[in-house]
């Protein structure tokens, strides 16, 4: 198990670093922010025009961030490492309001 949770606890730190690298970059952010936005505005209504928006945005922060997103996805939300990764999350959505 030691080794498992060493594992994924690598995981969320390189997810952690990728969300402040988006932070830190002034278009990444501005992507990030108009994704969230769009994920808001739909709710639990999700269609096919949506998704796609929802992927191209994903695409365009590359695939460190959408390896980091799927990571948060996978950790345990009762987990320490969820909680670092939830605050990361939204720290670098606090930089959103507007």
């Amino acid at each position: 198990m030691g080794s498992k949770h060493n594992k994924r606890r690598g995981h969320v730190d390189s997810a952690i670093k990728v969300l402040r690298q988006t932070e830190a970059d002034a278009s990444k952010l501005k992507t990030y922010c108009e994704m969230t936005k769009t994920m808001e505005a739909v709710g639990a209504r999700e269609d096919a025009a949506t998704d796609a928006k929802i992927d191209g945005y994903l695409k365009q922060l590359g695939p460190y961030f959408e390896t980091a997103w799927n990571t948060g996805e996978s950790v345990d939300e009762n987990s320490a490492d969820r909680k670092a990764f939830g605050a990361a999350l939204d720290e670098l959505a606090s930089k959103c309001s507007s």
